[in-house]
């Protein structure tokens, strides 16, 4: 009586130990599928990127750092701007010019500025102002101007210019294509031609202006 006890007990383990072996390994494939799955759609989603170039953890930290703050920076390049909110860069509502800022303007972006302004749909004030400074300049049949580049938007309007002979009077013509204050920058070349920069405000009233750095 015992012997076919032991063979059923024996049988049961047996059945036990098998599935215990074979069932258990199916969810940890499932799981392993979807982690793959998941890991080829992340592959797919995520932008290939340039090799980093340091082997060192804190230098390739670092350099992450830097691109990601390169990529802000063109991203905010490419946000559109108004004409209004340009000129309240240099000039508020209170007639409070920025001297700071018009001068580093004046000194060192004045033609990317004018490329940068030129490029944007044109606010019906800037069409205006960029309409009259351009006739102003067309009448100027008395001076030989070899290159000039100039454009407006909301209050501000930029200009350089080359020529070989700018008198006072010209620059003042020049600056009453509209009602204006006038910050100008006049650079001679050894040749003899003279480079001529401006940035006109509008205002109707010049003495209301006030500055601040």
């Amino acid at each position: 009586m015992k012997l076919p006890h032991l063979l059923l007990g024996a049988t049961l383990l047996l059945f036990v130990l098998l599935l215990t072996r074979f069932f258990p390994s199916q969810p940890t494939l499932i799981v392993s599928q979807q982690e793959s799955r998941h890991s080829t759609q992340q592959a797919k989603a995520v932008p290939p990127t340039e090799p980093l170039t340091n082997n060192d953890g804190a230098e390739q930290l670092k350099e992450l750092t830097t691109r990601d703050e390169q990529e802000q920076a063109q991203d905010e390049e490419l946000e559109p701007i108004s004409g209004e909110e340009i000129s309240s860069l240099y000039i508020d509502d209170d007639n409070v010019i920025n001297g700071g800022a018009v001068e580093r303007l004046l000194r060192e972006e004045l033609e990317q500025f004018i490329v940068r302004i030129s490029a944007l749909e044109q606010d019906e004030m800037g069409a205006n102002r960029v309409s009259l400074l351009g006739d102003t300049l067309l009448a100027l049949t008395d001076t030989r101007i070899y290159s000039q580049q100039f454009g407006c938007t909301g209050r501000i309007c930029a200009l350089t210019l080359v020529t070989d002979n700018l008198p006072q009077q010209v620059t003042d013509k020049i600056a009453k294509f509209d009602d204006n204050y006038t910050f100008i920058r006049r650079v001679e070349s050894e040749n003899g031609d003279i480079k001529f920069q401006a940035i006109y405000l509008q205002t109707h009233d010049p003495s209301t202006m006030s500055f601040r750095q």
